[in-house]
């Protein structure tokens, strides 16, 4: 259990230092992550906030229930403000 928690940290690192490094000198914006692992929130929350704190990138984590997260991502995507894509 612990060793998927941590690979699942790592991903979450390897894939915040490619986002920040594709940005060039000037790093704006946020990130917005949609987590389907309950067990990993507080983790994941420990994480965004040390990166807010290194590289000054707004990371918001998004922790969908156990078997929700279909509806959970449905319903951010239907808000006033959705999360939108780099594309």
């Amino acid at each position: 259990m612990m060793k998927k928690v941590l690979a699942l940290v790592l991903a979450m690192v390897m894939s915040l230092a490619l986002l920040a490094g594709c940005g060039g000198g000037s790093k704006s914006g946020s990130v917005y992550w949609l987590n389907f692992k309950p067990e990993s929130d507080e983790v994941l929350q420990k994480v965004a906030a040390l990166y807010k704190e290194k590289k000054g990138v707004d990371v918001k984590v998004v922790t969908a229930a156990s078997g929700t997260y279909g509806q959970t991502m449905n319903s951010e995507m239907d808000k006033s403000a959705p999360p939108r894509s780099l594309s």
